[in-house]
Parts: structure tokens; sequence; C-alpha cells
């Protein structure tokens, strides 16, 4: 795959390479990898960066060779979202692990998406660029080269990705909306369990009714996050009183409501929205509610 393919122009003459590669933005890593390979060519031979280039030079930088195993592949039934050359969303089902975690290394997500682009003969590094919980579904969102994995990840940072969710809760939310400003940490010797406390790392979710069920008590919302900690929607409802249903870790054991109707939190990761990192196109890809919380809803 070719990062990049560009004959040099009359107003480019003279110029070093790194500087006409600069709207690139390739990190220092990747740029050490790229000349180590010998990926960067001008007119077909290896070129160092600070060399210069001239009218008609031919430019070529190519992806990074990286054959690394990061799991094994499994033919796992996958359901892709959106893709392209360059990223991948895959819709997670509920129960399914994103990744492996401590000694459960297989049925995961990844090992799906391994399996299915070798199906495709496409047998480089796939990237993920975050998670979900595992009883959470929904959107996923992956980098299919180092390029890309670079620029997703900047804008995860940046919080320039829009990632949408949408949620059952318990009780009857009084607010229209709302933003939770509340810091959260680990819970110190709980490592699955996280806390908002004042000390924490700064989290933000914006919440917005879609739905209240006067007859059962329960309200279906859509939730923005503006920061990408664990647990951080489930901690952030909970903490304002108005837990997922479902959630046995931050809310009511086992609400009447949801016995024998939902085994596992009432959230789904229904959108998101990022700037393509090659085209820059706006690119919004939404998944609708899985089975489970579609008949749960139709219950409310």
């Amino acid at each position: 795959m070719l990062y990049f393919d560009h004959v040099v122009t009359v107003s480019e003459d003279g110029m070093m390479l790194e500087t006409l590669l600069r709207p690139l933005h390739m990190g220092r890593i990747l740029r050490r990898t790229l000349q180590q390979q010998q990926a960067v060519l001008v007119n077909g031979q290896p070129y160092f960066w600070r060399n210069r280039v001239h009218v008609g030079d031919h430019i070529t930088v190519s992806a990074p060779q990286d054959d690394r195993e990061i799991v094994s592949p499994e033919p796992l039934d996958i359901a892709i979202a959106y893709e392209d050359d360059h990223v991948l969303v895959v819709d997670k089902p509920a129960h399914m692990l994103t990744h492996p975690v401590g000694r459960r290394r297989t049925g995961t997500l990844l090992a799906g998406v391994v399996y299915y682009l070798r199906l495709q003969q496409k047998n480089g590094r796939i990237f993920l660029l975050h998670r979900l919980d595992q009883d959470t579904s929904g959107l996923v969102l992956l980098a299919k080269h180092k390029l890309a994995q670079e620029r997703l990840s900047r804008m995860f940072l940046t919080h320039e990705i829009q990632r949408g969710y949408t949620a059952f809760i318990q009780g009857g939310m009084k607010w229209d909306e709302r933003s939770i400003v509340a810091p959260i940490i680990a819970v110190p010797q709980t490592p699955t369990r996280h806390a908002v406390a004042a000390y924490g790392l700064q989290a933000i979710t914006h919440v917005k009714v879609i739905e209240r069920y006067l007859s059962c008590g329960a309200t279906k919302v859509s939730l923005r996050l503006e920061t990408g900690r664990t647990h951080q929607i489930r901690v952030h409802l909970s903490y304002i009183g108005y837990p997922i249903l479902g959630d046995a870790l931050y809310g009511p054991s086992v609400p009447d409501l949801v016995a024998g109707r939902l085994d596992r939190q009432a959230l789904h990761a229904s959108s998101l929205t990022f700037l393509h990192p090659i085209t820059k196109a706006l690119i919004t890809v939404q998944s609708p509610l899985p089975r489970d919380l579609h008949e749960f809803e139709t219950f409310l």
C-alpha cells in the first residue's frame, strides 16, 4: 500500500524531502521504520529525509511491513459496519471481549477481525483504536496500517472523534440534557471497579433524554463522550443516581425490571463520527439497537 505517490512540481523544486512529506504528519517511530525498510523512494531509489528533491522527481512512500501476530485468527461471526483500504469499523456483539485479557485469549473481536482480513489475503497488522466493555455492544474503530493508526490515535487524544451511545437507565431522569463533569479513578484493590474522585482523571459525558417510560420508571438516553475513561458512562450515570439497567457492577444487583429480560448492561455504542485519516472526508457510522435491546425497549 502506498501512503504517498507524487511528482515534484516547479514550486517544490529544491525542497528537502522531509519538508515535502510534512503534511503526512508521520511520527518519529514511523519515520524511522520507513527509513529502515527503505520504504521512501525517489525515482525508485532509497532516499534520506534531508536530501533535496527536484522538478519531475517521482516520490513514493510505502506502508511499512509488519507481520507480527497480535492474536491468532478465529472464524468468528463479526459484522462490518464500514470498511475501506485504511480503516475498519466493526459492530461488536454483547458478551464478546474486544481483545485478549489475562488468561482469556480466544473468542475476541480482534481474533475475528484478523481472520476476516486473512480471508481477503490481507496479512498486515490491524490496530485497535479503543475498546468496549465485554457486555457493551456496538461500534469499534480499527486502523489497517500504521499511518492511519497514528492519525486516529491523535484524534482520540484531542477529542476529535465523536462517540455516541444509547442506554436505558433506571429512573425517570429529571433533566432533558446534562453534562456530567466528574473525574474518575480506579478503585484501589478492586481493579474491575472505578469511581468518581476529586483526584481522578478528567472525565466528561454529555447526556440527552430520548424517551421516558413513565409506567416503569426508566429512561432512554443518548450519550456523547468527550473523554474516554474506563467504564466512564457506567460510572457517571450511577454517580448522578441513574444507573444503567442491567449493570450489576454499578447499579442494583438484579432490578425487577431487568430480571429474565436482559443479561447485560443496556448500553450500546451507536455512532462514530471522525475525519478520515487519509482522505479527510467526514465519516459517520451508525449502528441500530441489537435484538436484545430492541426487544427490551419493546417491553418498556
